[in-house]
């Protein structure tokens, strides 16, 4: 420490003063409450006392945000920065005062955690951002046929995923696995039964019958066949809407979907108003409706020739339709005048069916075959049926065939 000043050499008189500036440079940090204490005795030397520290410089030590210039105490050091990242510290060797990555382990004491438990990380010490792991966390679960998968490690915290139903339709074994197989129906989710070799099926909600063949309506909306030579189950493909009703003739089955649609295989099948139509199968009496009697269609044909069908029906050999208009489609064979159409003949393209009632056009709101007659509901409520009837089935005394749809007189 260094005096200057006027006067402030020597021996001072008594009485007399001297102007005295203090300049110092601590060797230690000072605080900012330091104090400068003068004294002197009369005839002696002037004695000054300096107590207290002063504020501290980056890299000093310090307690309290107060004791650092920019009021950073980080780590217990004063620091450039808040530094307050989990994987930053401010009391580094070799960089006391200078914010960068935290030594490689866990984060210091007064910073955050990396993540949260199970999932916690650790510093590196080369990075200021945390390194995780993606371990597996949580505990599997199950609840009724739900099963909560063991969870895995993400940023620092436990992503579960979404439970998912049991495999195999089964349900849960007990709090935490699923079964592997079924020995009764309560193994099973709903609408599924154990079969003999403990599997879980698809109920059916409905069966139905032709001549050769069997086919089941499953509760998910799906359709199983089997016949005609072959035991093994054939799931009916290709239709991209759901079944809610099936009807079989002799050699085909058609389906209403949920959609109010009718699929057909075997020999036609409807996806919907302004779908068309899906044929397929036997095509020997043109009752695919592709304009040939030659072809044999293994797979869903689309005919794009009348559309809007709301109702199908099909006898031994042939196909009607029904449209949301209510004009009534009939294809395939015509030797009883089954298809509204006085040619006795075999037509393999739609043609439509005159409904007439005292010059006035009748419209139909469904269609109903079997064999070789056809019935159509109307929208004033009648009936009027056309083709074979040698039993009296077309509602007459006459048991003569009729190509013109007849009004069936009473009930």
């Amino acid at each position: 420490m260094t005096a200057t000043g006027s006067n402030c050499t020597g021996t001072l008189a008594a009485g007399g003063h001297c102007n005295l500036v203090v300049q110092f440079k601590p060797t230690t940090a000072l605080s900012k409450t330091t104090t400068l204490s003068v004294s002197a005795t009369p005839g002696g030397m002037v004695s000054l006392t300096l107590t207290g520290t002063g504020l501290r410089n980056l890299g000093d030590a310090c307690g309290t945000s107060s004791d650092c210039p920019n009021g950073m105490c980080v780590d217990g050091v004063c620091c450039d920065s808040a530094c307050a990242g989990s994987c930053q510290s401010c009391k580094r060797t070799g960089n006391l005062g200078v914010c960068g990555p935290a030594p490689a382990g866990s984060p210091l004491s007064g910073h955050p955690t990396c993540g949260t438990s199970p999932c916690t990380g650790t510093c590196n010490g080369a990075s200021t951002t945390c390194t995780f792991s993606s371990a597996s966390c949580g505990t599997a679960s199950c609840s009724g046929q739900a099963l909560q998968a063991i969870g895995a490690c993400s940023a620092g915290s436990c992503v579960n995923p979404a439970p998912q139903p049991c495999p195999g339709a089964l349900v849960c074994a007990n709090s935490t696995t699923c079964k592997t197989s079924c020995i009764l129906d309560s193994d099973c989710q709903a609408g599924h039964f154990c079969s003999s070799g403990g599997q879980c099926n698809l109920n059916a909600a409905q069966v139905v019958v032709g001549e050769t063949f069997t086919c089941v309506l499953l509760t998910d909306g799906t359709v199983r066949c089997w016949g005609r030579g072959t035991p093994t189950t054939t799931t009916i493909t290709g239709f991209p809407v759901r079944v809610s009703s099936l009807s079989a003739g002799i050699d085909y089955v058609c389906a209403l979907t949920t959609s109010g649609g009718v699929f057909c295989w075997g020999t036609c099948a409807f996806v919907g108003p302004n779908s068309g139509r899906w044929c397929w199968g036997s095509n020997s009496s043109g009752e695919l409706g592709a304009g040939t009697v030659t072809q044999v269609e293994e797979a869903p044909l689309l005919l794009g020739d009348i559309s809007n069908i709301v109702g199908l029906a099909g006898g031994s050999a042939y196909m009607c339709a029904v449209q949301t208009f209510g004009t009534v489609w009939c294809w395939g064979e015509n030797f009883s005048g089954n298809l509204g159409n006085i040619e006795e003949t075999i037509f393999p393209m739609p043609t439509p069916v005159s409904l007439v009632t005292n010059l006035m056009a009748d419209t139909a709101t469904s269609v109903a075959a079997k064999s070789n007659h056809t019935c159509s509901l109307l929208t004033t409520g009648a009936v009027k049926c056309w083709g074979n009837n040698t039993s009296a089935q077309l509602g007459t005394t006459a048991v003569t065939n009729s190509p013109t749809p007849i009004l069936v007189p009473t009930w």
